[in-house]
């Protein structure tokens, strides 16, 4: 197929991102390979390579490059050809048998089973295939398919691994000399079975390069550095107090305590923690310097590669808020930067700078976002369990940044409020003494303040009008273009 310029162009451009969108969950120096070589590639993704969600959550293209066809482009030779035709015959009587469930329950629902369809994934199937390669590297590529439409599934074959791959991934751990487990998916899988693995890479979905994405990390030409976003941990440690999928009113009790807030908090340890990632190499963190320069505060830190392969680290700023009027996790990400790509030996010094009313929460009581009076412990590291506390800000008076209107009305629930959390130790780190009266506001643009008028015509919406406004409703089109008059650039 002739390949426009700009589609020359833009493949080139995604060749040289996509590895850095990587995540390295495990390593035992086994990668990257020397060169091309004889190799077995196993498992669902290796031919059913996912680039992209569903729905809104994928690109049609006119081709992408699959693992398998982005290895044969990199010269490798695959041994596992038997394998791979084998597992294509168990995916198309599994396809069919999963088209007529879609349609026996579309029936049952009276419903039109193309809307049924619309976000369902089909559970991986299960096989008995034998593991046919005889090679030294060894390549195990596990998709999920997730996307808008439909949740994900507690299920094997989805959020859990089948009893089939659970099975094979040990069996490769064990036989191969070089193996690593890909993970091509675009959200969290429970690795709690096969957590003895020696290498696992996330690849994640990285369209139309996909497959040669992968093989350039296996052969070392580029590198994973990319962090999680998730927090990996079995299902079963997540609290349920949520009413997810309640179609007529959904109360969100987790308040401020989702994802890595309510984990880190709890002081409950998972797979891998929220901006955790590996690398080939390995890095050295050290804060050299801080200052508040009026209310600018600003971090320099020095990253040296002290591995023997070149790449790139993620450095993350978390801070620890009081805890006295206001609740709060026990950290929160409020800044990060990567390095430049680093040769080992070579060390860059990145800067972060925050003006201090970024420091801001939102208090309820008075629909106020406040810099609150007391300490504000600030933590350095590469991901959320490898951080070192460094310095105390002390506010001496709280600052009010902006008031709001409170227009909304008051939810009939309280807000999860946890009975302890975990503290950083911040003992023998260095305090500064700020005063409030320096704190200026940033990021407020313009006057966001609602005239008398709007207010009294918002507290005589009902609930159903207030729903209808927020999602763009026609019924609410003469208020929101009067409200857009009036507010001007504001909405």
């Amino acid at each position: 197929m002739e390949l426009l310029d700009y589609e020359k162009k833009h493949i080139k451009l995604l060749e040289k991102l996509a590895p850095e969108c990587m995540v390295l969950l495990k390593k035992d120096g086994s990668f990257p390979i020397d060169k091309p070589c004889r190799i077995s590639l196993y498992g669902s993704g290796v031919r059913h390579t996912i680039k992209g969600g569903t729905g809104s959550g994928d690109v049609n293209s006119r081709f992408f490059y699959t693992v398998e066809e982005g290895f044969k482009e990199r010269g490798f030779e695959i041994l596992t050809t038997e394998w791979l035709d084998s597992y294509e015959e168990v995916l198309v009587n599994a396809r069919k048998d999963f088209i007529k469930e879609v349609k026996t329950y579309a029936r049952t629902q009276h419903k039109f089973a193309a809307i049924v369809a619309m976000g369902m994934s089909m559970r991986e199937p299960d096989y008995s295939i034998p593991l046919s390669g005889e090679s030294e590297v060894c390549v195990y590529v596990l998709s999920r398919i997730c996307g808008e439409g439909n949740d994900r599934r507690a299920d094997k074959g989805d959020f859990y691994l089948t009893d089939t791959e659970v099975r094979d991934i040990l069996e490769c751990n064990k036989k191969y000399k070089k193996f690593i487990l890909v993970l091509n998916a675009g959200g969290v899988v429970d690795l709690t079975p096969v957590k003895e693995v020696k290498n696992i890479l996330l690849m994640s979905e990285l369209g139309v390069v996909s497959g040669l994405a992968l093989a350039d990390v296996i052969l070392g030409l580029s590198y994973p550095s990319g962090k999680l976003t998730d927090t990996w941990i079995d299902v079963k440690e997540y609290e349920k107090m949520g009413e997810f999928g309640n179609l007529t009113d959904t109360r969100y009790n987790e308040g401020i305590y989702v994802g890595y807030r309510y984990f880190d908090t709890l002081g409950i340890k998972p797979l891998y923690p929220f901006g955790y990632g590996l690398s080939y190499t390995e890095f050295e963190i050290n804060v050299s310097k801080v200052e508040v320069d009026d209310d600018l505060f600003r971090v320099s830190v020095n990253v040296k590669n002290i591995g023997n392969y070149k790449g790139k680290e993620v450095i993350e700023l978390y801070v620890t808020k009081p805890n006295d009027k206001l609740d709060h996790p026990s950290h929160e990400l409020i800044a990060f930067k990567k390095t430049k790509e680093l040769n080992p030996s070579e060390d860059e010094t990145l800067t972060i700078e925050l003006t201090l009313d970024e420091l801001k929460s939102y208090r309820d009581s008075d629909g106020s976002y406040i810099v609150e009076k007391g300490e504000f412990i600030f933590s350095m590291g590469s991901s959320l369990e490898s951080l070192t506390s460094f310095v105390r800000l002390n506010i001496n008076e709280e600052k009010v940044i902006e008031t709001l209107n409170h227009v909304g009305g008051n939810p009939d629930f309280e807000d999860f409020i946890p009975n302890n959390r975990i503290i950083p130790e911040s003992s023998d780190i260095p305090t500064i003494n700020i005063d409030s009266k320096c704190i200026k506001n940033h990021h407020l643009k313009g006057d966001c303040s609602l005239s008398q008028e709007s207010i009294e015509y918002v507290k005589k919406l009902s609930d159903e009008d207030l729903c209808e406004l927020v999602i763009g409703s026609h019924k609410q089109r003469s208020f929101i273009l009067s409200f857009v008059g009036e507010q001007g650039s504001t909405v």
